[in-house]
């Protein structure tokens, strides 16, 4: 009688092409994913896919219509393909423990099937995802196989630590599959590992010693309630390795009952008889740590590698081997070692804090702030940990984020001395003295005798007396090498470096650091509030900047007679890189006339981002008669360059290749004058060096100039650009490019670049205006040709004002110092006033700046 086949063939086949397309529709898609969950869950639908289509192709073989072998094979194939990436993708990514123990024993069966039933090869691409981590050196098929007998062990191993106390039938059914899961292990390696017959006993007496413990906790539940019997595992709950029914199945033991398989084992093998595998293993501990502490560190981890296989949860021996590979300077493989010993999710502390103590006295820094970002208490509240956990940030040189830390356990306990005495160490670092004084202050109200404290306070002391000295020694140097300074104090060169950045940080100082030396810069005119004035109101603005936190001002005074209700100040807009400490808005209910004053101010942090841009704010009130009015406060201009900006000296080449890739922002100034090239560019160089950008090239050739700088917070990369060119009409045109590792960083130096060639620009051209002026001293017909010139030129008339402003100034020094100089110019320029030409040109040429010149000179002259 033929079977009955209720699919038939061509469904079967249609329904494999169906999934063979979803199927590579997901693996195309998987190079664009970059979210790892998003892409576990891709190949885990490509596992279960394969899967589908090797159960068709069974059914199919089964049919017995064709042979449909191979197609069952390469799927089968490709299941564990993506069975395995999925589950070393989780290993590696969440930790063992959040996979289930079965899928491993699956991967293994799947992989027995393949391997050894089949007979087929283990391929490359599954050896990219091997790790053999206890170093059994098994054929790599085999050792495929091993490692997911042996991570289904340390699933339930990971599990029985956290079981609760009292909850003895889940410690019995967990401990019986432990020993079932080492069982199947033992059979395993019974037949395909000969090298050492010893370890596969131990591995015996393993499963016996937790089948042991099975009943212990059996015969527990009996005696709280002998009504109740318990069988042992359900069949459900557990997968069996193949190999494992070989091993009970010639003398029909039920694999459900822990008692009959003990007896069974007590019987095939008499190594159980004693079995004392825990302190075998004690002693085999002690023998490797003597090996390690006589520096024989081979023999060391050969016995530290033998006990991982028996016991791979013991993590005080896996720290012992991570760092004996360390002592061997087999780096890859110990860094290997502390990233298995981490894999357990979540992570005891005390755990972690020992790997990472190992790494950072190792020199893997990067990798201990990569751990500590994944396995740390996210908002944590206990002290002590803080206090661990700051000290590792500390140890790491990330000195702010362990200030952060230990002030939030300040915080959490106001009198821990470990805690002050840790923030006035940032502190000091961070250049906070005089906040550090004041922790050491109350430091010595708890315990005025404290060594550490006492020594803290003295350290401070010195900081304060070399803090006292530079601010002094600004009154008789321009420029001051460090080694004079330290002649002076009792420091050394880095706690100076450190005093010399916090004193200019904070303003204490106009100064810049340059190589082994301290240069003062001369003070420059700070911009006088502006103001306005309407109707009897007074409004003012201005501001200062104190560190990186600008001050904004606005200036209210009623002077009318009446009183003003109801004012708001908006601040209507800032530079996007600045975050506003408080409201946009403030208000007050009056304000008296006659002088009634209001004064509020807007406090905006920068951070460590450069700043430009203008404030804008606007002011509304009512008036005595209700009616409502808006004013429109002048926009600020203001200006914050990256805080510490740090020369950095690179080759051509490495300056090429680092600001390849970062952000560019560019912009084009052109002066209205001719200047020597090769004069200008010296004069850039020399604002570039003031901005502490070190030179990278200087080429004279094509008039181009690189400059590059770090922040020292960030250490991110800054480089200016700048390139000369001169135009046909006498013309001068300049390039300049910010270019940088932030992009919000461009603008405002770019900002700054253009101000300080601005500033150059005046300075050059009053250089020149002083170079004619002096040959028109003779010559006033020639100084009326260049007048003309000027007024016939295509110049604004903001260009002209400041033309004649820049004259102005010149000839207020000369009448200082040089009265006969200035008596001949004044005259030759009052002589071109009363000129027809100008008669003709004022009207329409002159501007209110040439006006106001030859009236100050006429005024002038009639008084000299």
């Amino acid at each position: 009688m033929s079977e009955f086949n209720p699919f038939p063939k061509n469904n079967t086949l249609n329904e494999i092409e169906e999934l063979k397309k979803r199927f590579l529709e997901i693996k195309e898609s998987l190079n664009s994913i970059t979210n790892l969950e998003e892409k576990y869950k891709k190949i885990w639908e490509l596992k279960d896919i394969s899967r589908k289509i090797k159960l068709k192709y069974s059914f199919l073989n089964n049919l017995k219509q064709a042979n449909y072998k191979e197609q069952y094979n390469n799927w089968l194939r490709e299941e564990i393909f993506y069975f395995e990436t999925c589950l070393k993708m989780q290993l590696n990514h969440l930790g063992v423990l959040r996979i289930d123990y079965r899928l491993f024993l699956d991967c293994a069966t799947l992989e027995y099937e393949y391997f050894i039933v089949l007979e087929k090869e283990c391929s490359q691409e599954f050896l990219g995802f091997t790790l053999d981590s206890i170093n059994l050196h098994l054929s790599p098929h085999l050792t495929l196989i091993h490692q997911n007998l042996n991570n289904s062990i340390l699933y339930i191993l990971g599990e029985i630590p956290r079981l609760k106390e009292g909850d003895n039938y889940t410690f019995f059914i967990e401990y019986e599959i432990l020993g079932n899961l080492y069982l199947q292990l033992f059979n395993f390696l019974s037949k395909f590992y000969s090298v050492s017959s010893g370890y596969t006993d131990i591995v015996l007496r393993l499963s016996y010693h937790y089948y042991l413990q099975s009943i212990h906790y059996l015969d527990i539940l009996n005696r709280q309630n002998p009504q109740t019997h318990h069988m042992g595992v359900n069949g459900s709950r557990i997968n069996f390795f193949p190999l494992y029914y070989e091993f009970f199945q010639e003398e029909g033991i039920s694999r459900n009952n822990v008692r009959e398989k003990v007896n069974y084992m007590l019987k095939k093998f008499n190594i159980l008889v004693e079995n004392n595998v825990l302190d075998s293993l004690e002693r085999d501990l002690e023998d490797s740590n003597k090996y390690f502490d006589n520096k024989n560190y081979e023999e060391a981890l050969q016995g530290y590698n033998n006990i991982l296989k028996l016991k791979p949860l013991d993590f005080s021996v896996w720290l012992k081997k991570c760092t004996t590979l360390f002592k061997l300077k087999r780096d890859d493989d110990a860094e290997k070692c502390v990233k298995y010993l981490l894999q357990t999710d979540p992570i005891d502390w005390e755990l972690l804090k020992k790997a990472l103590n190992l790494l950072i006295k190792y020199e893997r820094k990067n990798l201990a702030l990569k751990y500590i970002e994944i396995h740390g208490k996210k908002d944590s509240e206990e002290n002590e940990y803080l206090k661990s956990l700051g000290r590792i940030y500390f140890n790491l040189d990330r000195y702010e984020k362990a200030e952060e830390i230990y002030e939030k356990a300040l915080n959490i306990s106001n009198t821990d001395l470990d805690v002050i005495i840790a923030l006035s160490q940032c502190k000091i670092i961070g250049g906070e003295f005089d906040l550090a004084m004041e922790l050491i202050k109350k430091g010595k109200s708890f315990k005025p005798d404290d060594p550490k404290i006492n020594e803290l306070s003295s350290e401070l002391e010195k900081i304060k007396k070399a803090r006292k000295i530079i601010k002094d020694l600004k009154r008789f140097y321009d420029e001051i090498q460090f080694d004079i300074i330290l002649e002076k104090t009792d420091i050394d060169q880095s706690l100076l470096i450190r005093i010399l950045e916090s004193m200019i940080k904070k303003q204490e100082i106009n100064a810049k650091i340059r190589s082994n030396s301290l240069i003062f810069i001369a003070e420059t005119k700070v911009e006088k509030p502006k103001q306005i004035q309407s109707k009897g109101i007074f409004i003012g603005r201005g501001g200062y900047w104190e560190v990186n936190q600008f001050h904004f001002k606005i200036k209210l005074k009623n002077n009318s007679s009446n009183v003003i209700t109801n004012i708001r100040i908006i601040l209507d807009k800032f530079p996007e890189m600045l975050k506003l400490e408080g409201q946009e808005l403030m208000r007050i209910s009056h304000l008296e006339p006659e002088g009634g004053l209001w004064t509020p101010e807007f406090k905006l942090y920068a951070g460590d981002d450069c700043v430009s841009g203008k404030i804008h704010a606007s002011i509304k009130f009512f008036d005595s008669s209700g009616k409502s009015i808006d004013y429109e406060v002048e926009p600020l201009e203001i200006s914050y360059i990256c805080p510490l900006l740090e020369a950095k000296n690179l080759n051509e080449i490495n300056y090429l290749r680092r600001t390849k890739k970062m952000n560019k922002l560019e912009k084009e100034i052109q002066l209205n004058v001719d200047y020597d090239p090769s004069k200008l560019l010296e004069e850039i160089t020399n604002k570039m060096e003031k901005m502490n950008l070190a030179i990278i090239k200087h080429d004279e050739n094509i008039n181009s100039l690189y400059g590059y700088a770090e922040d020292k917070i960030n250490h991110d990369g800054l480089a200016l650009e700048t390139e000369i060119k001169s135009l046909i009409d006498g013309q001068t045109k300049i390039i300049i490019k910010a270019i940088c590792e932030k992009e919000n960083k461009c603008a405002s130096l770019l900002h700054k670049a253009v101000g300080e060639i601005t500033e150059l620009e005046l300075s050059l051209e009053k250089s020149m205006i002083i170079d004619k002026l002096n040959m028109f001293i003779d010559k006033p017909n020639d100084l009326n040709k260049y007048i003309k010139k000027i007024l016939k030129a295509n110049w604004s008339d903001d260009k002209k004002d400041l033309w004649a402003k820049t004259v102005q100034e010149i000839l207020e020094d000369w009448k200082t110092f040089k009265p006969k100089k200035w008596v001949k110019i004044g005259k030759a320029i009052l002589k071109f006033t009363i000129s027809t030409i100008a008669s003709e040109k004022l009207g329409d040429l002159i501007t209110f700046g040439f006006e106001r010149l030859f009236e100050w000179i006429t005024i002038n002259l009639g008084e000299a």
